[in-house]
């Protein structure tokens, strides 16, 4: 029902819920703008290096080892497994160098904005997690970065450099050719399952095509707040598997479970 909502300035917000907005039929009644279409991530790099050094002429040298450090990453490395050798030099030749100081954050935990790969040309850098150190050590030939990529996901981890380092990027888009695939057949899932959201129906399916190609996967630990009341909102959330709980005030007042098999995704 109506409810009232404080304010700082002493205002109070008449509160209609959807659940009585659908009851009284506004939706049909209302001549209501339609909503323009939700757009892709940015493509500009977000990361901490990516915004340190422009596109330079590379050596034979440098190409050859960005080529050899894809092709070594795990994830990335079976995806090259049928490319020619000149089209990964193509693509080698687009990457930025960065020079980094001791103790900078090259990528940071939770980042939604991951649009680079980073390879270690010299320096060394650690893995941590929820802000404390790991034992997992990056040197010389290793890189990072790739899995967020890959599956467009928030960074798993931060990546701090331990002593100066040189680093070679490469971007979502230089990456593209060889992540489209993958990342093509996970948006068509996210529109199907974009379908069966409450609230959602109303969009077409072209819509529905460009949120799914917005949407990011992210995957939380028991206990972990997803949204803080009172905080801003950057994001809309969709439940697509799993279980969390509603509190108000610190107090639970309700539960919302998702069944991917089910196609029950509340938000």
């Amino acid at each position: 029902g109506n409810g009232s909502e404080p304010i700082n300035s002493g205002l109070f917000v008449q509160v209609l819920d959807r659940k009585d907005f659908d009851a009284l039929e506004l939706r049909h009644k209302l001549n209501l703008p339609k909503r323009e279409a939700v757009k892709p991530l940015p493509k500009a790099g977000c990361d901490s290096a990516s915004k340190k050094g422009p596109r330079v002429p590379m050596t034979a040298q440098q190409v050859a080892f960005v080529v050899k450090a894809m092709k070594a990453n795990s994830k990335l490395g079976p995806l090259l497994e049928n490319m020619k050798e000149q089209d990964l030099k193509n693509i080698a030749q687009k990457a930025v160098p960065h020079e980094v100081k001791e103790g900078t954050k090259v990528i940071v935990q939770g980042d939604l904005c991951a649009t680079e790969f980073y390879m270690i040309e010299s320096g060394r850098c650690r893995v941590e997690l929820a802000g404390k150190a790991t034992e997992i050590r990056f040197g010389a030939g290793d890189s990072f970065g790739e899995l967020a990529l890959l599956l467009r996901a928030p960074r798993k981890a931060t990546v701090r450099a331990v002593e100066p380092c040189k680093l070679w990027s490469l971007s979502s888009s230089d990456l593209r050719e060889l992540t489209q695939e993958r990342l093509a057949s996970k948006t068509l899932a996210y529109a199907q399952m974009l379908q069966t959201v409450p609230g959602l129906e109303c969009f077409s399916s072209e819509n529905r095509q460009e949120m799914a190609d917005a949407l990011m996967t992210l995957k939380c630990q028991d206990g972990e707040d997803i949204m803080v009341q009172g905080a801003v909102g950057t994001a809309f959330f969709i439940l697509y598997e799993g279980c969390v709980q509603v509190l108000v005030d610190g107090k639970q007042v309700g539960e919302l479970k998702a069944d991917s098999r089910q196609g029950d995704h509340p938000h």
